[in-house]
Formats: C-alpha cells, sequence, structure tokens
C-alpha cells in the first residue's frame, strides 16, 4: 500500500497523478495542507471517469480543528484520515453519483439534499474509510 500523500500547502505538490483534481482541490481550504492516501485518490479518479463529467469538490483534506468546528463533527473521521471528499451536486445527478459511487464501492454515503437547501450548497458526501465493517449511508 502507498503512503499516505502529506503536504504542508498544495503549492508544493511537484508530482501528481490525478489529472481529474488539481492539489489545490484536494486541500484543506482552511489551510491549503494535504493530507490524502492515494488509494482514496485513485478510488475517486476512477468515479470520475464512470461520471464522465466535472466533479465540484466541496471539501476534502480536513485537518483535525477544522474537522471539530463543523456542526455534529469529531475531530476525527474519513476526511481527516484522507478517504473522503465532499462533492458539489444536486437533484438526478447526485442520485447518479450515489449509484455510481455505490457500484464501486463507497463505504460512507452521506447525502445533503434537503429541499430546503439552495441548489448550489447540496452535497454528496463519499468516502471508502477502512475502518467502516459495511457500507453506511446517512442523511444531514
Amino acid at each position: 500500500m502507498t503512503s499516505t500523500l502529506r503536504y504542508s500547502h498544495h503549492s508544493l505538490v511537484t508530482s501528481w497523478r490525478w489529472p481529474h483534481f488539481s492539489p489545490a482541490e484536494i486541500a484543506s481550504r482552511a489551510t491549503g495542507e494535504i493530507y490524502v492516501e492515494p488509494a482514496f485518490l485513485d478510488w475517486l479518479e476512477q468515479l470520475r471517469e464512470e461520471y464522465r463529467q466535472p466533479m465540484r469538490i466541496n471539501s476534502c483534506c480536513r485537518t483535525p480543528d477544522e474537522q471539530h468546528k463543523l456542526p455534529g463533527h469529531r475531530n476525527h473521521g474519513a476526511h481527516v484520515a484522507g478517504f473522503a471528499a465532499d462533492i458539489g451536486v444536486s437533484g438526478a445527478e447526485a442520485r447518479k453519483l450515489v449509484d455510481l459511487a455505490c457500484e464501486i464501492g463507497a463505504l460512507g454515503i452521506g447525502i445533503s439534499q434537503a429541499e430546503s437547501t439552495p441548489r448550489e450548497s447540496r452535497y454528496i458526501h463519499l468516502d471508502i474509510w477502512p475502518v467502516r465493517l459495511a457500507p453506511v449511508i446517512w442523511s444531514y
């Protein structure tokens, strides 16, 4: 297994093999840090290939402090471990993305698609966090 990619800032990345996602997209929004598992990026790249259209990354890498500040979150989890991303998507495209993610082995799927939420703020959380004992789906 390859080791975790760690950079103190996305601008320090000199080699990157995931053509559909830039280091800046993957990095922590708060600090610019990258802490991510290559296996997750390989999985995300496969999902993007099968989805056949751009995917907007709302959040991927998170520091424990960043995670802790989110309502209902602890300072650990799939984002902090380097195995998750939140994809900005809504409506029929959200359903299509969830179906594809399930087909290729998603272990965690969080759905934020409430009608009361503006369409541009809706997203799907996707992860392959290996601590999960079975696939889990939840809604926000």
